[in-house]
C-alpha cells in the first residue's frame, strides 16, 4: 500500500485546531480571595472559590461558582480550616466578627452554567455564619439598582456588622435614587429600630453612582453619596433616628467600614494570593477603622 505524507497545509490545519479542542471543555478550578482580619485581630478568614473554567484566546470563561470560607489563627497564617458547607456564588463581601461568634458572607450568584455577568437572573445572597458553620440567610436581591459600593461590584443590597458586632446594618437600594436602612440585632436578626428611607437627591451622582456606607466609632452610620465627586453629600444616622446631613467627611471615615476588614487595628494589611498563601504587607498603606463623624 502506498504511503501518503500529510501536506504542510494539513499539518497546519491540525495545529490550529488543537488549541480549540484543548479549550473546548470546562475543568474544575479553585482560587482564593478576600483575606480578612477578625474584629479582634485574633483570626484571619479568607474564601476559596470552587468553579469551572475554560481557557479562551484572550480570557478564561468561568462559571458555577461556590464559596468556601476558611478561618485560622492570626498567629499562624499557614493554618486554617473550612467553616461549614460551601455556599452558592462568588464572594463579594466578607466580615469576621469572631469576638461575638459570627461572620457575614455576601456572594453574587449566576444561573447554572452561565458566565454572563449581565444575566438578568443574577442575584446577590448574604448569610450570617456561626463559627460552627451554621448559615442563616440574611437576605437576597436581584441585580437591580446596584448603587451600593462593594469590594468588586456595585450592590443592590448589603449587610455590614457594627463595630462591636452586636448590630448589623442592612441597606437596600429601593430604586436608582433611594435606599432603605435597617439596624438588626445580630443575635436575633430582629429590627432594633424602624427602617429609615433616604432619598439621594445629589445632582453629582451621574459621575459617581456608588453609595458608600460605614459605621462610626460611636455606633452611628455614615452614608456618602457621590463621595468621589467634587460635591458629595454625607449623612449621619443614629440608631432610631432619620439620616441627617453633615459636613463632608474624609475618605478615612468610610474605609474600613467596620472593625473587620483587610486592615487590623494597627493598620496592617492582610492579603492572600490565588494559591491561598496568606501574608501581611505594608505597601498597601495603613488604614484604621474609626472616624468621629
Amino acid at each position: 500500500m502506498k504511503k501518503t505524507t500529510p501536506s504542510p497545509y494539513s499539518l497546519l490545519f491540525i495545529a490550529l485546531l488543537l488549541p480549540l479542542f484543548s479549550t473546548a471543555c470546562f475543568r474544575a478550578n479553585t482560587s482564593w480571595d478576600h483575606a480578612r482580619w477578625s474584629d479582634d485581630g485574633q483570626h484571619v478568614s479568607r474564601v476559596q472559590h470552587i468553579f469551572e473554567s475554560k481557557a479562551g484566546i484572550s480570557t478564561d470563561t468561568e462559571r458555577n461558582f461556590e464559596t468556601e470560607i476558611w478561618r485560622g489563627p492570626a498567629s499562624n497564617l499557614e493554618t486554617s480550616e473550612p467553616i461549614g458547607e460551601s455556599l452558592p456564588g462568588k464572594s463579594v463581601t466578607l466580615f469576621d466578627m469572631g469576638s461575638v461568634g459570627y461572620l457575614i458572607s455576601g456572594r453574587i450568584v449566576l444561573p447554572k452554567d452561565s458566565s454572563d455577568n449581565e444575566d438578568e437572573d443574577i442575584f446577590f445572597e448574604f448569610h450570617k455564619i456561626a463559627l460552627d458553620g451554621t448559615a442563616t440567610l440574611l437576605g437576597q436581591a436581584q441585580w437591580s439598582h446596584n448603587i451600593l459600593s462593594g469590594n468588586d461590584v456595585p450592590l443592590p443590597l448589603t449587610f455590614i456588622p457594627g463595630p462591636d458586632g452586636s448590630q448589623i446594618l442592612q441597606v437596600e437600594a429601593t430604586d436608582a435614587t433611594s435606599i432603605s436602612l435597617t439596624i438588626l440585632d445580630a443575635a436575633t436578626l430582629e429590627e432594633n429600630a424602624p427602617t429609615q428611607e433616604l432619598i439621594l437627591n445629589n445632582p453629582n451622582r451621574q459621575g459617581d453612582p456608588s453609595v458608600y456606607l460605614a459605621w462610626s466609632t460611636d455606633g452611628a452610620v455614615i452614608i456618602a453619596d457621590a463621595h468621589k465627586s467634587e460635591n458629595p453629600l454625607h449623612w449621619r444616622m443614629e440608631v432610631g433616628s432619620a439620616p441627617a446631613n453633615i459636613e463632608n467627611l474624609a475618605s478615612e471615615c468610610l474605609d474600613p467600614s467596620t472593625t473587620s476588614s483587610e486592615f487590623n487595628s494597627e493598620g496592617l494589611h492582610i492579603q492572600c494570593d490565588d494559591e491561598g498563601s496568606v501574608f501581611t504587607e505594608t505597601d498597601a498603606g495603613f488604614k484604621l477603622f474609626g472616624c468621629e463623624a
